[in-house]
């Protein structure tokens, strides 16, 4: 009875390591993908996302202390997931400013490398913690230059337009950029999306307008149909 127990509490930890590691995945992968597709991978809730695998990291960690040792397909699952929990830790670090979602990617990361620790042999430990310093160190170096440089420029939506039939929409942008002055913007959006629950996927948006700095304070915009927008009395024609 008790190596039953045994079996299935293995069974259980290898079949949430996976889905651990599947999450883990979606937004460097997701990111990536969408990259090189010319699209936008964005989630609809990135707080929600993060507290979840933060949640299934501190439920692995509490089953393992019920179980001593691991086979080899979960050492090899744990190979993987720390430096993949890492990354997604840090990709959330450097391009979301949500603090519970930071914290709660941090902690699972936290959790995959106790896990990995625990279960993993000599090389394989090695290995992925060699991996997962890697990427520690690129972040601290990304982090310093966007402390060092990433103030020079800011950009804020001040106004959006939707086209009548929502098909569209117009971003009105101040670029900020302190004492060198800056410039305003007007990118436009497709509203259509691949919609997976989790997040979506939508094409990049395309820029219309590029002007002088401040000068989104005075600028008529609006929609003269469907797929035509109008910006200080020139047309912009969208086309599919």
């Amino acid at each position: 009875m008790i190596l039953m127990s045994d079996v299935c509490a293995k069974n259980i930890l290898s079949v949430f390591a996976i889905f651990l590691l599947v999450l883990n995945l979606i937004v460097p992968l997701g990111a990536l993908s969408a990259y090189f597709c010319g699209c936008l991978f964005e989630f609809v809730s990135i707080r929600a996302f993060y507290i979840v695998i933060a949640l299934l990291a501190v439920a692995l960690t509490v089953l393992s202390l019920k179980i001593k040792s691991a086979d080899g397909i979960l050492k090899l699952i744990l190979f993987l997931l720390t430096p993949a929990a890492i990354l997604n830790a840090a990709l959330v670090l450097l391009g979301c400013g949500d603090v519970c979602a930071v914290v709660s990617g941090c902690v699972c990361a936290g959790c995959c490398c106790y896990l990995t620790v625990k279960y993993s042999g000599k090389v394989l430990r090695a290995a992925s913690l060699t991996f997962a310093s890697l990427i520690i160190l690129s972040v601290v170096f990304i982090a310093l230059i966007i402390h060092v440089f990433g103030d020079l420029s800011s950009d804020t939506v001040v106004s959006t337009v939707y086209s009548p039939d929502g098909a569209y929409r117009a971003d009105v942008i101040d670029n900020d950029q302190g004492a060198l002055g800056g410039n305003t913007f007007v990118d436009v959006y497709e509203t259509e999306c691949l919609d997976l629950f989790v997040f979506r996927v939508l094409r990049k948006p395309v820029r219309v307008y590029a002007g002088d700095w401040g000068e989104f304070e005075n600028m008529v915009i609006y929609w003269k149909d469907d797929g035509c927008l109008v910006i200080n009395a020139e047309e912009y024609e969208m086309h599919e």
